[in-house]
């Protein structure tokens, strides 16, 4: 089964990765694969997958700390990058110039020219990573249940959120770059403003059966105004930013899964 995927950036191919190692690349208009990319370098399962901004080349990076950047117009491995331990999730900057994971202990940043490790941040475990549109600022989510947002020009916290937080497996920023927003197993989804970490709204809704409570495992929005959650009974549901209002809610399974929306916000 597939585990880990990753959208383009511009919404036509995607990069899916089994418990093998093995990635594929996927056609979204026909939903034809090319043939599999076999990793030499990865032997455990992969866990994060990342796309480069021009869409030609991809990253991908395993449990063990195994990061493989792919041209897959040749089809074949590019280079590899330094090697760290525990590699749970992996984004590129906007500037094409560094990868940024979550790793055992904190974040790794690495430089993509000379592929080694430049710069570590934070303490500990994070489950999720989420880069501003302009690619200033980067957000954490811990799993000791806190926020913490950096300044990547300064190397500095902008600030860290604590208390009515939660377990957040979902992060994103909004498409302006103004909000922040997170879901998480309390079944709430938290908006912040992402310059000053202030509590604008939160959305959760009282489930009707008390034996069960809605667990969400991401975050996202679609456009503007529209915030999609996906929770871990297969469950997808998308809501006005400003009201909470559900806007539509469907079921497109019954596993935990991930969930990458199409640039346009039309598809997901």
């Amino acid at each position: 089964a597939h585990r880990s995927f990753a959208l383009g950036p511009e919404g036509k191919l995607v990069a899916v990765a089994d418990e093998a190692g093995v990635v594929r690349l996927i056609d979204v208009a026909t939903g034809k694969g090319q043939s599999p990319l076999r990793a030499t370098g990865h032997h455990h399962r992969v866990s994060a997958l990342a796309f480069y901004p021009d869409g030609g080349r991809f990253l991908s990076g395993d449990y063990r700390g195994n990061v493989i950047a792919w041209d897959f117009g040749r089809g074949r491995e590019h280079f590899k990058l330094e090697t760290t331990t525990y590699l749970s999730v992996m984004i590129i900057h906007p500037n094409a110039k560094t990868a940024i994971g979550a790793v055992q202990d904190g974040i790794a940043l690495w430089d993509l020219d000379t592929r080694r490790i430049v710069k570590r941040m934070g303490e500990g475990v994070y489950q999720r990573i989420a880069l501003s549109p302009d690619g200033k600022r980067l957000a954490a989510v811990h799993r000791d249940e806190h926020l913490t947002v950096w300044d990547l020009s300064k190397d500095q916290p902008l600030y860290q959120l604590k208390g009515d937080l939660g377990r957040s497996d979902g992060l994103a920023f909004s498409p302006e770059g103004d909000l922040l927003a997170t879901a998480g197993t309390d079944g709430a989804v938290r908006l912040w403003d992402a310059a000053t970490g202030k509590p604008l709204r939160t959305f959760r809704e009282e489930p009707k059966d008390k034996f069960f409570r809605r667990r969400y495992v991401h975050v996202g929005f679609t456009g503007k105004d529209r915030l999609v959650a996906l929770d871990d009974n297969g469950g997808i549901e998308v809501r006005d930013a400003t009201t909470g209002a559900v806007l539509m809610r469907a079921r497109y399974g019954r596993d935990r899964a991930h969930c990458a929306l199409h640039p346009s916000g039309g598809r997901g």
